[in-house]
């Protein structure tokens, strides 16, 4: 496993029966750098819904946006 480093999630490394490269979305975009845009803008997005919930709602739960700018 690994940890996703925009959303913290844990993602399987390998699978049997599957491409490892499935298992690694960025890697099946031909363009690299539009994925990191729209992995930047999902996340981006679920800030902005956590946001709905004020104050009460935990940062932390939500992607790592200083990833996404990087």
């Amino acid at each position: 496993m690994r940890e996703d480093e925009l959303f913290g999630f844990a993602v399987p490394t390998a699978v049997e029966g599957v491409d490892r490269q499935l298992l690694d979305p960025r890697q099946t975009w031909a363009d690299s750098n539009a994925y990191d845009r729209q992995a930047a803008h999902l996340a981006a997005l679920f800030q902005q819904n956590f946001a709905k919930f004020g104050p009460d709602a935990s940062g932390t739960a939500g992607p790592k946006l200083a990833h996404a700018a990087e």
